[in-house]
């Protein structure tokens, strides 16, 4: 697993313009291979 707090950043701000469709799927493409990804995609998913 790699720390990229980039792409959670992304994650967050495209929650805020796309809904929450880009965000589920970088949560689920993504939660396996970047550290903490399954907390932050579990919070962006659910705001």
């Amino acid at each position: 697993m790699r720390e990229d707090k980039s792409l959670l950043t992304i994650m967050h701000i495209s929650g805020l313009f796309a809904g929450f469709l880009v965000p589920l799927i970088l949560w689920a493409t993504q939660r396996d291979k970047i550290v903490g990804m399954e907390a932050h995609g579990k919070a962006a998913v659910n705001f």
